[in-house]
């Protein structure tokens, strides 16, 4: 899954109350995976910042990911639409790229029509429910839609995570570095409810049934800073389809600690409230309902990812380290 990590100087920024998990404990991420290509997730496009476009790399902009479900219609993290200060962006802010596997060659930036938060995200609430926000193209894009899973995911179905996130996190720092270039992916057990609110207990970061959480026990895998709003993936009859969002996790590929997920599954009706009206919406990948989902372990994460709009920010998040 995909998330990312927030530099020291945002989790200055970030007041949270006493019961939750610390700014520095809450993070994005791909940890413990291997090189991928956008052939094996055409549906998944990074999120960039459209400011000093002139200046930095696409490599350098992309913050976030998102998946699309229609040729029109992109599915991310709503805390992937809000900066430091949880001012939300403006479709002006940001743009996507389609079919890239490697962000050094790129490609080109399309523009962003609309943004829709949900309405019942909390900007600044790092373990926020209702983390999920829906992307309009000012047109469509030639792309591969993915269905949605909205059915039940059983505990240890194995779960895919793809992204362009850190591949790296220090426990001791909290810090993410290691970003590649090129898509990476990685497959996690996704761990019941009950299991992922006893490890999160000590935080006091409460999990309900509009999340998921997937993780290996030992750690090691996950997905990490630059990984937020990416999709969450199961196999369903043999294709994968979306299954969560990639919102928050404590660390990185962190033993006993699983990363969170929006689960889709609870928010299908606002989702489809959107792309069955559009006018120019492009084809809706399938709900699926009627498969189950399958498959066994593998590794997974999680991660809060902050919107950075502001030059005196942006250096800070999206720095960039080179393999």
């Amino acid at each position: 899954m995909n998330r990312l990590i927030l530099a020291p100087v945002l989790a200055a920024l970030l007041v949270l109350p006493a019961t939750q998990a610390s700014a520095q404990d809450i993070q994005y991420r791909i940890i413990g995976g291997d090189a991928a290509s956008i052939a094996d997730y055409p549906s998944l496009a990074p999120i960039l910042v459209t400011q000093l476009a002139d200046q930095r790399s696409q490599y350098q902009r992309q913050y976030c990911a998102g998946n699309f479900i229609t040729q029109r219609w992109v599915l991310t993290a709503a805390h992937c639409m809000f900066d430091g200060d949880f001012n939300q962006a403006s479709p002006s802010d940001i743009s996507l790229l389609a079919n890239v596997t490697d962000l050094a060659v790129g490609g080109e930036e399309l523009a962003v029509a609309n943004i829709h938060v949900h309405p019942d995200y909390t900007a600044g609430m790092v373990d926020s429910t209702s983390d999920l926000a829906l992307i309009e193209l000012a047109q469509d894009a030639d792309v591969t839609p993915m269905s949605l899973y909205i059915g039940e995911v059983p505990s240890g179905t194995s779960a895919w995570l793809a992204g362009w996130g850190a591949t790296e996190y220090n426990e001791i720092t909290f810090e993410a570095s290691d970003y590649p270039t090129e898509l990476m992916d990685v497959q996690v057990p996704v761990v019941g409810i009950d299991d992922c609110n006893v490890a999160f207990e000590s935080s006091g970061v409460v999990v309900d049934s509009t999340q998921l959480c997937a993780g290996l026990e030992e750690g090691g895998k996950d997905s990490c800073a630059g990984d937020s709003g990416g999709p969450m993936m199961v196999s369903v009859n043999g294709r994968l389809a979306q299954a969560g969002i990639v919102s928050f996790g404590a660390g990185c590929a962190v033993a006993g600690f699983p990363g969170v997920y929006t689960r889709v599954g609870a928010f299908a009706d606002w989702i489809q409230s959107f792309t069955a009206t559009s006018q120019s919406a492009g084809t809706l990948g399938n709900y699926v309902e009627d498969g189950k989902a399958s498959g066994s372990s593998g590794s997974s994460g999680g991660g809060l990812g902050a919107f950075a709009m502001l030059p005196l920010l942006l250096p800070f998040l999206r720095r960039r380290l080179q393999r």
